[in-house]
């Protein structure tokens, strides 16, 4: 800035003189599931939304996600682009991961892309390999400077209405004339800590609890059950505080899990990415002789 006093004669001049410098804040508080700098150190997440995330350029944030057979994984981002524009890349990194090394921008490999010129955006796949997949998410600043804030939802990765794991063992009918079954719902990652068990098809208005054991087993009428346990080895019973459950009138219950305290004959474990672990559910009933007991199929969930 020059600023010529001699152009409106001699004698002194006061002024005053504000300068405004924009400048673009970094990301100074990382958020909770940093340090996901690349495909490597991606974080495993489960369906669900996670708010209150942020990226800058330089530091991008990868999610790796479980994508079971014949599911349609939807991963919005909702931003305000204050500072610079967001996109959005689904990648398999067994074919190709990474805007740093297919190209930013581009989208070169990706599985599906998301970076049109507007807030927000969206990618979406279908999975028909035949098997599961374990796909990354990354969220790239596409231009330099700032940090910009954003909440990432993440749906469809299980399929068939939040299903997982694999039904085995045969039960036998119930008091109702139907056989009781199990089933799970939410998220195979351990890190995402979401599975909720549910029994149905069973009599109304009756006690019943889930038992969990890394061992798949049949044994026939146990104890004097009209049953079969479709468990073995090491078998823990959920009987802790409000964990006995009651059919009520719906001929069902259900019970969210804490995957960093499945009870076993000896405590409570912590479930870990690679471990199998199968369920069942005894429950009460009655027969012909009187007062019995019975079982539901089992499941067997395969954790990541």
């Amino acid at each position: 800035v020059f600023l010529d006093p001699g152009f409106s004669g001699s004698g002194c001049v006061q002024y005053t003189m504000t300068v405004d410098v924009s400048t673009v804040p970094d990301c100074v508080v990382p958020d909770m599931f940093e340090p996901n700098i690349d495909c490597a150190s991606a974080v495993p997440l489960g369906d669900g939304l996670y708010p209150g995330l942020n990226v800058q350029d330089g530091d991008n944030d990868y999610y790796e996600v479980v994508v079971d057979d014949g599911a349609t994984i939807v991963a919005d981002i909702f931003f305000i682009d204050a500072f610079a524009d967001t996109d959005l890349y689904l990648w398999d990194p067994l074919v190709s991961c990474d805007t740093n090394v297919a190209g930013p921008g581009t989208g070169t490999g990706a599985l599906s892309v998301g970076f049109s010129v507007t807030d927000d955006e969206q990618v979406t796949y279908t999975n028909t390999t035949g098997t599961a997949q374990v796909l990354i998410i990354e969220v790239d600043m596409f231009t330099g400077g700032g940090c910009n804030d954003y909440d990432l939802e993440i749906s469809g990765t299980s399929g068939g209405g939040g299903g997982i794991g694999t039904n085995y063992c045969t039960a036998n009918p119930n008091s109702t004339g139907m056989t009781g079954s199990i089933s799970a719902t939410g998220s195979r990652v351990v890190a995402s800590n979401d599975v909720t068990l549910t029994a149905e098809n069973l009599p109304a208005m009756a006690f019943g609890f889930f038992l969990a054991s890394t061992d798949q087993g049949f044994v026939p009428n146990p104890g004097g059950s009209d049953g079969n346990l479709c468990l073995g080895g090491a078998i823990g019973r959920y009987v802790g505080p409000g964990e006995i459950q009651n059919t009520g009138a719906g001929s069902s219950y259900s019970l969210m899990l804490d995957l960093t305290a499945v009870p076993q004959p000896t405590g409570f474990v912590q479930v870990m990415a690679g471990e199998t672990w199968n369920f069942t559910s005894w429950h009460r009933d009655a027969n012909m002789s009187g007062a019995t007991s019975n079982f539901t199929d089992g499941v067997s969930i395969p954790f990541i």
